[in-house]
């Protein structure tokens, strides 16, 4: 089969592919917080909401998580962890998953926390007007509740008072990545029924950290809660404050805060800072996955995925396709694969082979190829 450029490109959108980028940060922590357990942390900008679903920066995610704390969590390899999620099983096809809650979990007010809270904060997450709405839009129902045309999710149900079983419309071995993005919480049920924003002003969540005062406007304290206390060295308190670039710097000169992770700072005003802070390189990395649409006959085929698999140069892929992330994670677009990024690859650096070539080509780099 001979992959000419417009159907090499195709098939390549529509390949099993997964890209990294390292990206280069710098933060500047403070020399002089040893003495203190209490964690002061300048904002370049406001923050506007703590509320899971209109979280937008990643000051914001930070805090939402700390107060409510998420499902599930991803360590550094990518693997998923507990979270207030202990366990989960998922059925062989994956297209139906199982989450048991762990059994001391419980609301900063001292309530239990429950599956009926699990299942309500995915619903709530999973409403019409969420940013997060797409992430559970493959659950069977999840189309009709958010169109309104029902009350709840047909596909996701309480099995007892720890276990939610949740079914899909198509099956995904990706699901629990998605529920462990920093976004997805736990919100408490019988405190909800207040309006949200009553909520929001005196939040109250299961995570490791409290709401102690403040507004969105300026200043946020958080304080760790007793039972996730248990590391003498860890944080007492966390407090977010609006400032300057400027107010900020001479604030860690002082010692006053803890980091300038927030700001884009000039190598001059670097420079000037060695004296009062240590200099951290960070990397991160994003993940992509691009999935095959196996409903194409021409994706039967097992070799010619794995050959169309190895055909463009993955750097390439990721950088110049700027997928959407909401959509990137785990989430199959809708209709023939590739329609993200129609127009945006005009100048990928592709490898036109025929099969048995790249067959061949793929043997030689030591890779199974049926």
């Amino acid at each position: 089969m001979n992959l000419n450029k417009h159907s090499a490109i195709q098939y390549i959108l529509a390949s099993s592919l997964v890209g990294a980028i390292a990206l280069s940060t710098y933060l500047f922590a403070s020399r002089n917080r040893a003495n203190t357990r209490t964690y002061v942390k300048p904002l370049a900008n406001r923050v506007e909401s703590i509320d899971p679903i209109k979280t937008r920066d990643e000051a914001e995610f930070m805090i939402s998580r700390a107060i409510f704390g998420q499902l599930l969590k991803l360590d550094s390899f990518g693997d998923v962890q507990p979270g207030i999620v202990s366990s989960w099983r998922n059925s062989n096809d994956g297209k139906s998953y199982w989450l048991t809650m762990s059994s001391d979990v419980f609301f900063h007010n001292g309530t239990k926390a429950s599956s009926r809270d699990l299942a309500f904060s995915i619903e709530y997450m999973a409403q019409k007007d969420s940013l997060t709405a797409h992430y559970f839009s493959d659950i069977i129902g999840a189309a009709e509740y958010q169109n309104g045309k029902s009350k709840g999710i047909s596909g996701l149900k309480i099995v007892d008072s720890q276990t939610v079983h949740i079914e899909l419309t198509e099956p995904s071995f990706v699901f629990l990545s998605i529920l462990a993005d920093p976004k997805v919480v736990l919100v408490p049920f019988h405190l909800m029924d207040k309006s949200r924003n009553e909520f929001f002003q005196n939040p109250v969540g299961a995570g490791p950290y409290r709401w102690v005062e403040g507004s969105t406007d300026g200043k946020i304290e958080l304080k760790r809660t007793q039972t996730s206390a248990n590391n003498q060295k860890s944080i007492e308190s966390i407090i977010f404050e609006t400032m300057t670039k400027e107010e900020a710097i001479k604030k860690l000169k002082a010692g006053t805060v803890q980091d300038l992770e927030a700001y884009q700072l000039r190598l001059s005003e670097a420079k000037s800072l060695a004296d009062y802070a240590k200099v951290f390189s960070v990397s991160s990395s994003g993940v992509t996955h691009v999935f095959y649409n196996t409903k194409r006959p021409e994706f039967s085929n097992l070799s010619l995925r794995k050959v169309v698999a190895q055909s463009a140069n993955k750097i390439d892929f990721v950088t110049k396709c700027d997928l959407s992330v909401g959509r990137s994670i785990g989430i199959i677009p809708d209709g023939y694969m590739g329609s993200l990024v129609q127009g945006r690859y005009s100048d990928f650096a592709l490898q036109d082979l025929e099969l048995d070539e790249a067959k061949k080509l793929l043997r030689a780099m030591g890779r199974a190829v049926e």
